[in-house]
């Protein structure tokens, strides 16, 4: 947890943070509020800071990925992309599981440039190749099974379904039976209460534009509206759940 509390702790967060009650009121988001840009777009301006963000989110990745592997079976697939993958952590986990796995790590250049660096495909770097790019133009081709963690939290439903779009389309190419679109996401649940996902929702109404938590029936509509069918929603001892699509 020391990354992630030295995150929240940096000054985008709090000055963000000062512009709840606009936020609550109005739903813009508090960084553009005060910064007058996207968080990502923000990040150009303060490297330090954002290498924080980036060791926060490979802290993150470290405890969410053993809870997703005892729940995950990709060995049936060929390649995997995992696409806003950071440094590579959870890509590197799954490989080392699957040994006859490749992988792709895809993310902004400015992110995957920092990946061979971090080390985490040392027992794997045989079987992955980094690309970069935005996945709202792109994702990798060739890929029979994508997997993003903790990407759609971010992004408003129209942003995610052209995320999604992109990867139906490819594994209509290339595998359309058996092609799978997995999130590594937390659910909310339906009735509200006590979760870690509305705490993780508050967030997500102060630092991003519409990125939001979403339902279990809200990922399947997502899921709907690109073209692909929900399958399952798998819990782990962790909050976050592996949710799995198909081509529809």
């Amino acid at each position: 947890m020391r990354d992630m509390a030295i995150m929240f702790s940096d000054p985008w967060q709090l000055r963000s943070y000062a512009q709840m009650d606009e936020c609550i009121r109005t739903g813009a988001d508090g960084v553009t509020l005060a910064f007058g840009k996207h968080v990502f777009d923000l990040f150009h301006d303060i490297p330090d800071h954002a290498a924080n963000f980036h060791r926060a989110m490979t802290s993150f990745s470290g405890a969410a990925a053993a809870a997703l592997l005892e729940v995950a079976d990709f060995s049936r697939f060929r390649r995997l992309a995992d696409c806003g993958g950071g440094h590579g952590l959870l890509l590197s986990r799954i490989l080392e599981k699957f040994s006859s796995l490749h992988g792709v790590l895809f993310d902004l250049p400015e992110v995957v440039s920092g990946a061979p660096a971090a080390g985490h495909f040392r027992n794997s770097e045989d079987r992955v190749a980094f690309e970069s790019g935005s996945f709202f133009e792109r994702i990798p081709d060739g890929c029979d099974a994508y997997i993003m963690k903790h990407i759609v939290q971010d992004w408003d439903d129209e942003s995610c379904r052209r995320i999604l779009s992109l990867m139906r389309a490819q594994l209509v190419k290339t595998a359309p039976g058996m092609g799978r679109v997995w999130l590594c996401e937390m659910v909310a649940p339906e009735a509200g209460g006590p979760s870690p996902a509305i705490m993780l929702d508050i967030e997500m109404l102060v630092c991003t534009r519409g990125g939001k938590e979403r339902t279990a029936a809200e990922f399947a509509q997502l899921f709907k509206s690109a073209g692909l069918r929900l399958v399952s929603i798998a819990p782990t001892h962790s909050p976050v759940c592996l949710i799995e699509a198909s081509v529809a």
